[in-house]
């Protein structure tokens, strides 16, 4: 998909987007661009709201046009993100395509996603109680309890319905892909592998509020860098949790970082995904111009990628939100508080590692979730040592702060 996207043949570039206005490159030798369909359509947070054929776009080899679409700017909805998407269409049959298959397209964002946050509600109280071993913030039937020695969310419950399977807690480690394996990737990252594991607590506080939200805080330390890490939960009367972290380094000279996130486990009969991000394929920073935004869904077998030699797979990249349900419609959504990087397995990174070939990958009780900020790219420049580009790395000598809000769906 990437290299189909990136070799096309005809590039866009905005002039006037407001004005629906864009130019047009035609990159071909010979062909003049009015052998091809032009069709466009508007989505709004990733569902289409107009859509349209253009006219014929008369463009010689090795010119520029432009074309105009005729969008209803009196309809657009400046509250929601504003996408326009461009896609280049043959006209009729060929031997290696039927009509109709896209050979080129382009998305143009109108207006920026609105991220949300997390909102009190007042007339709803939020409780706290303590012990040596957790702290559990309830608002009626809602309740989330964390692991007051580690940070770790062990619990997210409506009455009797639990949501999480293993605990939410730090996690920043990325199993090699086969670009990775030949560029001394654990070598020169592995100190991260276990570093969530070997997180030190070295403050707690914890602020109830009659304003309809209770917050705690984890202050933490990063071994073996002296890096400051900062784990905060909220939680508001209507069940809604946010979570937030925050990362300042220590010492120099502290490694790339894998990924910046965390990783969790959810019941598996929660296999049905939807998101809206880069998809449907699987992308990743340095391999996501393929993947338009779009509202997607999969089942959990679906969203991997089963490669020969098993390895890191399925990341999807500017995620606004995802949703986790079972076949009844229930289970959990995401939403970050900035775009996300998301991924999840049937199985577990340890797995992954001591798996040969895919059909030894087995399938876990528990749906394996890594909800990251960024992801260290897949590289592959040349697949025997060449690394990824520091543009699509991750270093650990810079902070990073990140959030999203956990809820239910029922």
């Amino acid at each position: 998909y990437e290299i189909q996207k990136v070799y096309q043949d005809v590039w866009f570039s905005p002039d006037n987007l407001d004005q629906g206005r864009i130019r047009v490159k035609n990159h071909h030798d010979f062909t003049n661009l009015s052998r091809y369909e032009f069709r466009w359509q508007l989505k709004e947070d990733g569902r289409v709201t107009q859509s349209g054929k253009l006219n014929t776009v008369n463009v010689a080899p090795h010119e520029t046009g432009e074309i105009s679409v005729p969008l209803n700017l009196d309809e657009l909805n400046s509250e929601k993100e504003n996408v326009l998407e461009i896609t280049v269409h043959l006209r009729e049959d060929k031997e290696w395509a039927a009509s109709g298959f896209a050979v080129a397209g382009e998305q143009f964002v109108l207006e920026d996603y609105d991220y949300p946050e997390i909102q009190p509600i007042e007339q709803k109280k939020v409780d706290v109680e303590e012990n040596e071993q957790t702290i559990e913030m309830r608002a009626g039937r809602y309740s989330a309890t964390v692991d007051r020695k580690n940070g770790a969310l062990l619990s997210y419950r409506t009455g009797k319905q639990e949501y999480i399977k293993q605990p939410l807690e730090p996690y920043f480690w990325k199993v090699p892909n086969d670009n990775q394996k030949r560029n001394n990737y654990e070598d020169r990252l592995g100190e991260w592998k276990y570093a969530g594991k070997r997180r030190q607590v070295t403050d707690v506080k914890i602020e109830p509020s009659g304003k309809g939200l209770a917050e705690i805080t984890f202050k933490m330390e990063l071994m073996p860098w002296e890096s400051d890490y900062e784990l905060t939960y909220i939680l508001n009367g209507n069940g809604a949790l946010q979570v937030e972290a925050n990362y300042i380094p220590g010492k120099n000279d502290i490694p790339l970082i894998p990924k910046f996130g965390m990783r969790m486990g959810i019941p598996d009969s929660y296999n049905n995904i939807e998101w809206y991000g880069r998809g449907p394929h699987e992308n990743y920073q340095d391999r996501k111009r393929s993947a338009f935004y779009g509202v997607y869904k999969q089942t959990v077998e679906e969203f991997i990628t089963s490669y020969i030699a098993p390895q890191d797979n399925a990341n999807r990249c500017d995620v606004r939100w995802t949703k986790f349900t079972n076949a009844e419609g229930k289970g959990v959504e995401i939403h970050g508080l900035q775009s996300l990087s998301f991924r999840s397995w049937p199985y577990t990174e340890k797995d992954i590692e001591q798996a040969s070939h895919d059909h030894q990958l087995p399938r876990r009780d528990m749906i394996n979730i890594n909800v990251d900020l960024k992801v260290h790219g897949v590289g592959g420049d040349n697949s025997w040592g060449k690394r990824t580009l520091p543009k699509y790395t991750l270093g650990g000598n810079q902070p990073y702060s990140y959030g999203f809000i956990l809820k239910t769906v029922e």
